[in-house]
Order: structure tokens, then sequence, then C-alpha cells
């Protein structure tokens, strides 16, 4: 499950919202729980997981996921994790200036290739129809753009 947090379920709180992801196991006891933000607002909202138990977390954020850097506005992001909640890589993607970009869905094909959806007020793919365009982006299981 994922979400945001403006309290610290980890020990701390980044600044404004921070995401969290957590795993429980069939009987519903917690597994893990991860609590990653930035001084600004970071917001989790899709989650896939794997045959292999990867899981993959979507959302948006304010401010730089390290070591990445925001370009201003909100960024989408889409971050890997192992089974055992140990974070593998994330993207950070954002437009120019003035433009938002949020991660909303994401899922996971059976030969591993990860499909995240969301809406841009940017040009993601050189131009842009309105104010709020979706998006559709494919990444393989290293994290690179298909």
């Amino acid at each position: 499950m994922t979400g945001y947090t403006y309290g610290a379920l980890t020990g701390t709180n980044a600044g404004d919202s921070d995401i969290f992801l957590t795993k429980y196991d069939s009987g519903g006891t917690q597994q893990w729980i991860r609590q990653i933000g930035t001084p600004s607002d970071d917001i989790g909202s899709g989650v896939a997981v794997d045959s292999s138990g990867n899981v993959y977390v979507t959302g948006w954020t304010d401010g730089n996921l390290v070591p990445l850097t925001n370009l201003v506005g909100e960024d989408f992001f889409l971050s890997k994790y192992n089974s055992s909640g140990t974070q593998q890589w994330v993207k950070q993607i954002g437009t120019v200036a003035s433009t938002n970009e949020s991660g909303r869905g994401v899922a996971v094909d059976s030969s591993g290739n990860v499909y995240v959806t969301g809406q841009t007020s940017g040009a993601l793919s050189g131009s842009n129809a309105g104010s709020g365009d979706i998006f559709l982006m494919k990444y393989d299981t290293s994290g690179n753009l298909q």
C-alpha cells in the first residue's frame, strides 16, 4: 500500500507530506514500512508488485528525491523496491518551470515491464494538447525508459 503522511511513521518526517510504502503478508501482518520525503510535498498514489515480489510505486514530488533534481512544480516519480523493502532505483521526471507531472497508476506485465500513467501540464513527448494531458510510459525492470 502507498499514500502520504504528515506524521512520522518511521521516526522522522522530511517536511510537508511524505510518501509511505508498506507491505503486509496475506494474514494482514505488516512486514515493513518505508517513509520517503523531501522538505516539500511528496505523494504516493499507485503501487504494483511483479512476479518476483519487487514493488513499484509512483506518485509526485515538489522536491528532490535524492539524488535527483526537481524541475520546478510537481515531478512524477517511479521507484522500485525489492521484496525486502530495499530501494533499487528511482526515476524523477518533470518538464519546464510552472508545469506539473503526477504519476497516478503503475502496472507490471508478465515480462517484467513496468507501465506508469499519469497527468502532465508540460510537454513530456514534445507537445501538450491542453492544460492536463495523460501520459503512459514503459520501463524495463532496470528502470530504463522503453
